[in-house]
């Protein structure tokens, strides 16, 4: 089910301030190579669009660290 106001929480997430453990925990993910925006938009645009911000994300967190 999808989370009320999930895309304005995205939106106005606090890029800021992401604590070291929340990075260590997305990292998991985005050092994946299977976690490329292309592949995991073969399966849904959606999910893509997400990868994409997650990614982002983390290297805003890199550069801003």
């Amino acid at each position: 089910m999808m989370e009320l106001n999930f895309l304005e929480r995205l939106k106005n997430y606090d890029k800021n301030n992401i604590s070291d453990n929340i990075l260590k925990k997305l990292r998991t993910y985005t050092k994946k190579a299977e976690f490329d925006p292309s592949i995991v938009g073969a399966k849904n645009a959606a999910s893509k669009s997400l990868c994409i911000w997650c990614r982002a994300i983390d290297n805003y967190a890199k550069v801003a660290k």
